[in-house]
């Protein structure tokens, strides 16, 4: 089965799912960049691609008025033709997807989306963007979702028949990495006079990063010692370095962090503590939870709903309630979940999010694609 994926860019994530799918299929994808095209192939991960890869040329276009940038290519279909694939694979909404349907459509091939979207993620929900969503998802043969909460999204709010949709679970690359090298074990000993907790991701204002400070605040009042780490960078870390100030010690702001020294510092802390407002999956729930820590994230975030369901792993509380931020932080210090034991069964609990899963996935619905098709 000959399969071409349709990307903007090569994504760190992106590369483990498809080296493991180039296993199964014999798998082409197509960069469709910004530029005429790449130079090289890199990701931030500096994972090499086991797949054959080319470029074709994309020109982005930004619509005045309208809820979307878009990426527009010319003559995607010679491509196509030319490389005669029997699934077409992609991810994105950009129009130049109804170029590759159309396609599909007149050489009866079959069409599989990868969709990520959820009904809290993302900001396109105007009428345009949505008619493009519901055009792709009804001209598609198969879809395969990142979680529950994608899946829920295109079933109950587009209509998509369930029979069409398979929720796999979005892996890293990483979390892998931490799992099989056994890295839940803490360094150091738990503390439950003086927990530790962190935050992994960009100083921006969905992170909800104020709340986070707010909610630390009330830990405090009743463990003096607790310690929260913020782990990454962005716009408003002046304004939140200012803010924590102004409420006394215990926080520390670590900058960026990526492999070996994020690893560490996530195996120095007890619970991670993601507040975002808006998260499509959250990939450093599935890290932490790699090693070991307990982990707390609110309902907006698309891992909490799959990975956090039990005590013993992590708790989802409300978006934007900050009293219930606070009081899930105290009551992680206090249940004392925090042993290397329950610490390897948080590790075990993100083992059915793998690249070798997510592969298994696509290449079963591009197998029911092909064969529906037929």
């Amino acid at each position: 089965m000959r399969v071409v994926y349709l990307a903007t860019a090569p994504l760190p994530y992106d590369t483990p799912i498809l080296n493991e799918l180039s296993r199964r299929v014999d798998l082409h994808v197509v960069y469709l960049g910004r530029s005429h095209a790449m130079s090289s192939f890199v990701d931030d991960f500096g994972t090499p691609p086991e797949f054959d890869w080319s470029t074709h040329r994309s020109v982005s276009v930004r619509l005045p008025g309208l809820d979307f940038w878009t990426q527009v290519t010319i003559g995607l279909t010679g491509r196509l033709e030319r490389l005669r694939p029997d699934v077409i694979m992609s991810k994105s909404w950009n129009p130049f997807i109804l170029e590759a349907l159309a396609w599909k459509t007149v050489r009866r091939r079959s069409f599989l989306m990868w969709s990520e979207s959820s009904r809290s993620s993302g900001l396109l929900r105007g009428r345009v963007s949505q008619l493009l969503r519901r055009a792709v998802l009804r001209s598609s043969d198969r879809i395969v979702t990142i979680g529950s909460q994608a899946t829920s999204w295109i079933t109950e709010d587009l209509g998509v028949p369930a029979d069409k949709v398979t929720t796999s679970c979005l892996p890293s690359g990483f979390a892998d990495q931490a799992r099989n090298r056994g890295l839940y074990r803490r360094i150091g000993r738990f503390d439950p006079a003086a927990p530790r907790f962190l935050f992994v991701g960009r100083l921006v204002a969905l992170k909800q990063l104020p709340r986070l400070l707010d909610a630390f605040a009330m830990v405090r009042a009743e463990h003096p010692a607790a310690t929260l780490t913020i782990v990454g960078d962005g716009p408003m870390r002046a304004e939140l370095e200012a803010r924590a100030g102004e409420r006394g010690s215990g926080v520390t702001f670590a900058g960026w962090a990526e492999g070996d020294v994020l690893s560490s510092t996530l195996r120095e802390h007890d619970v991670l503590v993601l507040p975002s407002e808006r998260e499509v999956w959250g990939l450093v729930v599935n890290e932490a939870l790699a090693h070991g820590l307990y982990v707390i994230a609110t309902d907006a975030v698309g891992s909490a709903h799959d990975l956090l369901v039990t005590p013993a792993v992590g708790a989802r509380v409300p978006v934007h309630d900050t009293v219930a931020l606070g009081t899930a932080m105290s009551a992680a210090v206090a249940a004392q979940r925090h042993s290397d034991d329950e610490r390897r069964v948080r590790s075990e609990a993100v083992a059915g999010c793998s690249a070798e899963r997510f592969a298994a996935d696509l290449h079963e619905a591009a197998r029911l694609a092909v064969r529906g098709r037929r």
